[in-house]
């Protein structure tokens, strides 16, 4: 008995390191390559996000969030930018029309006190009508002003006075 006892004992051993050692690198093999596979899907998900490729391809959720988040920033600057923009515009554009307005509306009043001034500040002439007038020194830029005026009558002669030759008489037109 003492002969097959240390033989197939030691064998057994043998036999047993032997599976232990391959049992042993088959886990490391299978450890070695879930790892592998880990780091590869972490490699394939980076260069995702630096490249654009992957989780964010046109179409995919992460593509549409990006693409809107960028839309809604875009929208909100632009509008704020428009807005910025056609306010300045716009107070621009308003001055411009409001100086020629004001320009306009000042050119025809002074049109209106620069006639009033150099009429003498008659209003009630007749278009149409004949006067004789008389002029005196005008003020305020203004040349010559109207100091008196005569409505002429068909009526009536006229003619410079003999007496004063700074006015003009009238005399009746005789039929005859």
């Amino acid at each position: 008995m003492s002969n097959g006892t240390p033989a197939s004992g030691g064998s057994n051993r043998a036999v047993i390191g032997l599976v232990a050692v391959l049992v042993l690198a088959a886990v490391a093999v299978g450890f070695y390559f879930i790892g592998k596979a880990a780091a590869d899907d972490q490699a394939a998900e980076n260069r995702g996000v630096q490249t654009g490729e992957a989780k964010f391809d046109k179409g995919t959720a992460g593509y549409n969030a990006i693409y809107e988040a960028g839309r809604a920033a875009g929208e909100k600057a632009g509008t704020q930018t428009g807005e910025v923009s056609g306010a300045e515009r716009g107070r621009k554009v308003g001055f411009e029309k409001g100086q020629k307005a004001g320009q306009l509306q000042g050119e025809r009043q002074g049109i209106e006190s620069g006639a009033t001034a150099a009429l003498g500040g008659f209003t009630d002439w007749q278009a149409g009508s004949f006067y004789i007038v008389k002029l005196g020194t005008g003020t305020g830029g203004v040349p010559f002003v109207i100091d008196s005026r005569t409505q002429m009558s068909s009526d009536e002669r006229y003619a410079i006075c003999k007496s004063n030759p700074g006015d003009v008489c009238t005399e009746p037109i005789t039929t005859g």
